[in-house]
This record gives structure tokens, sequence and C-alpha cells, in this order.
């Protein structure tokens, strides 16, 4: 529809002939083709391992150009801030009229919305336990995914779904686990009935043992060359200690103990936590409920949910991390700034201003001079981490701080970054300007109608009778540059940090970071099991 509307050369007619001779496709259509383009024509690439050569791109000798109009305006800009605009209101989600709810069992409950859109349901039912309580449930989803039941194996079970025009898909994460079935209206009893089926009598297959002791080999094996996810297992290991989540992940002894079995038993442990079911589609809520309650039992559940919080840690000293990753074609800085409490919405609201306002998008204090004045950074970003406020409130909080640069830019980049920690600048526009792009992220990322059930169903588990974006945006509305200010001086600009490197660092540049705290270098055995 989008392409139509914008193209010069196809017609809305046009448009509409072509979705139909799509829907006019058979099967027999499709095996004919492949049959045809698919037999002996190809060609078969095969991605080996290894390494690429390295770019070896030299620092320019002249001094980069200083923007001298940087803060100004252009008449045309001048000229746009006076014409009149509205100022959309956000969109909170309302939690009691939103969805409709219905109890299922004394840990289990029903969330519905209407579907406007078509006549495809989606129902997911989620688990509120995941890899932070058990890193043994990471291999559950994977699992499920690829076997059968005690009376259909995978082939045939995934034809059954098929032939309803459904599927079924299986995720982990890190406060849950969760199981999605789709399908059109019309054959929501059996597919759920396929659903209840499974996760009744799942099948466990010495064959698929193999194959996922295999792929956690290859994902083990591929660790040293995801140079992201280095970092972020380093900065893990800073801010929870031993309780990282990947330093807690499962050995690969205790994954060759792991076997099917083990998993289906850890699966049905994991129904009789809290859960879950949400559904967007055209049924009427109390059939849903009746199917739910007689297919998928959710009276199971009997336990809370599972608490993912884990407690960050203070820096005691300046320290500079470093893991050397010598086949790294950019470097990765993180700081890491331990911050106060947040125990009150204004706290809250505060201290994710000042996180917008230095690192949260273009206009922010990292972005621009890292990036845009200095031509140091590929990019530079900021987050703010706060823990659940209806549980946590009174957790102690942190900011992290990433960039990524060319190796030889690594000492530039970390001295212009700390001396933006040390020493912020304050432009009262950007600041303005990070109040509104919190407004416009609220209304952003309000759910989809697919979303939504599940949306209300995540928050009031963890805790919140109301939607927690009212927890920012409510004292947001009273603050002023001058409190983005105060933040930074009081509990930033003093703080003590660390500073993470994760790539190819020279002996040269090891001696120039070590100004920035005492130099600890890290191994992989030091940050993640293995």
């Amino acid at each position: 529809m989008l392409e139509a509307a914008g193209s010069t050369t196809l017609t809305w007619d046009k448009f509409l002939k072509q979705r139909q001779s799509v829907a006019e496709v058979t099967k027999d259509d499709v095996v004919r083709v492949a049959n045809k383009y698919l037999g002996d024509n190809y060609l078969r690439m095969v991605k080996k391992f290894g390494a690429y050569p390295k770019d070896r791109v030299s620092q320019p000798e002249y001094k980069p150009v200083v923007p001298q109009n940087k803060d100004s305006e252009s008449a045309f800009a001048k000229m746009l801030a006076t014409l009149p605009s509205s100022d959309a209101a956000p969109r909170f989600v309302d939690f009691d009229k939103s969805v409709i709810t219905r109890t299922l069992g004394s840990h289990a409950t029903l969330y519905t919305v209407g579907n406007p859109i078509n006549d495809i349901f989606s129902l997911e039912v989620t688990y509120y336990k995941g890899s932070v309580s058990d890193p043994r449930l990471e291999f559950v989803s994977e699992y499920l995914s690829e076997i059968g039941t005690d009376s259909l194996s995978k082939q045939a079970f995934g034809k059954a779904l098929s032939q309803l025009g459904a599927t079924i898909d299986f995720n982990t994460a890190t406060n849950r686990v969760s199981v999605t079935l789709t399908a059109p209206d019309r054959h929501f009893r059996p597919a759920l009935r396929l659903l209840g089926h499974f996760l009744d009598h799942p099948k466990a297959e010495e064959k698929k043992d193999q194959q996922m002791r295999q792929s956690y080999k290859l994902a083990n094996g591929s660790f040293n060359k995801s140079y992201s996810e280095i970092a972020k297992a380093v900065v893990e290991k800073v801010a929870y200690g031993a309780q990282s989540p990947h330093y807690r992940q499962l050995t690969s002894k205790e994954v060759k103990e792991l076997d099917g079995n083990a998993i289906i038993h850890l699966f049905q442990d994991l129904r009789t936590t809290e859960c879950a079911v949400t559904y967007s589609g055209n049924l009427p809520t109390d059939s849903v409920a009746d199917e739910v309650n007689r297919y998928l039992h959710p009276n199971l559940s009997t336990k809370k949910a599972a608490d993912p919080y884990l407690a960050c840690n203070s820096v005691a000293k300046p320290t500079v991390y470093i893991y050397q990753a010598p086949q790294a074609r950019q470097n990765i800085l993180v700081s890491y700034i331990p911050l106060p409490q947040a125990e009150t919405p204004r706290k809250r609201s505060i201290e994710t201003l000042w996180g917008r306002y230095f690192g949260g998008g273009m206009s922010s204090v990292t972005f621009q001079e890292l990036r845009e004045f200095r031509s140091m950074a590929y990019y530079a970003h900021g987050a703010t981490h706060l823990p659940n406020f209806a549980h946590h409130a009174d957790g102690p909080t942190f900011y992290t701080v990433t960039v990524g640069t060319q190796a030889d830019k690594t000492t530039q980049a970390a001295a212009v970054l700390d001396s933006l920690l040390n020493d912020m600048p304050f432009k009262e526009k950007n600041a303005t300007l990070a109040k509104q792009e919190i407004k416009n992220s609220i209304n952003n990322t309000y759910p989809s109608f697919r979303d939504l059930a599940q949306y209300v169903a995540n928050n009031r588990t963890a805790g919140y009778s109301a939607d927690p974006d009212k927890t920012i945006y409510e004292p947001l509305k009273e603050l002023s540059a001058t409190d983005i200010k105060r933040f930074y001086d009081d509990h930033v600009k003093n703080a003590t940090r660390a500073l993470i490197v994760v790539g190819n660092v020279s002996k040269k540049d090891i001696q120039q970071l070590a100004r920035f705290g005492e130099i600890k270098l890290l191994e992989k055995k030091d940050i993640v099991r293995f």
C-alpha cells in the first residue's frame, strides 16, 4: 500500500491486480517453479571460519574542523519555530480499559484484546521465570522447537499445524519463557488442542540432544568474534559480579549432562510458575477462557513469578578493564557510572532526563561531541539502568556510555569521554529537546493491538497497577534544564567510574589508559563460564 502511494509508475489498480495474482498462486505453481529453478541450476556457496584482511586506516594529519556555527539557526529554522503546533499528549495504556481480564487460577490470568485487522488470532502463554533465575531455561525454547510428542513426530506435528494454518514459537528471556500460537480464529479449538497436547506430552529425542550440544559449542566458540557481546559480558561482570548472567551460564560440561528428558522435566516444573495467557482475536473472552482451561491447564500454576532483580555494584576506585581482541576492526569503549537510588518518581524522572540529555540521541552530548564535532566514533550512546520501581525502587542504579571507535583513536576517544563526564557541556536548548524526546518515545512505543495484552500482563506481573511510563512522565512536566545540571553536579561529575575497553589495544595505549584508573586485563574465563 505504501509502495503504491509513493510510486509514480505503480497505480492503485496495478497494486490491486498484483495482490490478486499473488492470492491466486497455488501449491502446484510453487512446486513447478521450484523444480524448474532449484534443480541442478543453482550455485552453492559456503562461508568458512576465518578473518578478513584488516583495514589499515591511518589518522589524517590535519586537525578536525571546529564548527563555527554549531549553535546557530537558519532563517528557515527560525520561521518554522514560529509556526503554531499542537503538543501531542502522551498515550498511556489503561490497564483496566484496554484489555479484558479473567482469572484462570490462583496464579494464572487471561488478558484479551480484539483484532480489528483480520481473522488471525495470536495466543501467548508466558511463564514468569527466565534465564536469570535458572540459566538452564536458556535451552528450553530451542529444544522444544525441535521435537514432537509421544504420539506425533516433529514432522507429523508440523504437518498437523500447517493443515490448520497454525504456527507455534518458543522464546526464552531473562525473566520469562513464552509459547506463542497463531492461527485463524475458525481453527482456534483444534489449534489450541494441538498446543495443549504438545505441552502435556513432549518427547525427548537423543538426536536433538546432540544438536543442542553442538549448537552450544558453536555459539561458545564464536563468542570471541562477537565484540559487542564481549563488551556486554564485561559490563555485566562489572555491574553484577558473580551474578552476571554470562558468568552464570552453563559450562560445556554441564551442557553435556543436560539431556532432553532433563529439559522436558525442567519445562514441566516451569509450568507450575505464575503465568499469563494473552489473546488478540475475535472470539469472546469467556469462550477463550473455557478453551484455555480445557487444554492448557493454567491451574498448574501455583507459584509466584520469579524475581529477576540483580543489584548493581559500586566502583571502589577508578578502574580500566581491558579485554584484548587483536582481530577486532573497531574498539568498543564503555564508561560504567554507578548512580544513587531513584526511589521516588521525581528522582527516577530526573535521572532518565539527564541520561537522555547526555547520551540519548543525535542531539545528546556524547553523539555531538564524539561523533559529529570530532569524528572519533562510529556510534556513541548512553543507557540508563533503573530497577523495577514496583518492587525495588530503593535499589542502586547505573548509567553506561558506549562508544565505537578506531583502534588508533582509543585513547583520544577515552580522553574526550572522560572530559565530558568531568565537565559536561550544558545547552538549555538540548535539554528541552531531551525532554521532548522522552515524550515522543512514550507515544512511539505505545504497543500495537498484538502486543497490548502482553504489555499489560508483563507489567501487572512485575507489580505495576498502572502504566510505568507514567512514573517517568508525570514529574517530567515540572522538570527544567536546571534539574539536569543539578543532577549532574550532585551525582555524576564526581562519581567513581569504571572504563571498559574491548578490542585491539596496544601496550602504548594501555600505558596511556592508566591515567583513567587501575588497569585490569581480562580473559574469557573472567567474564563467562565455558
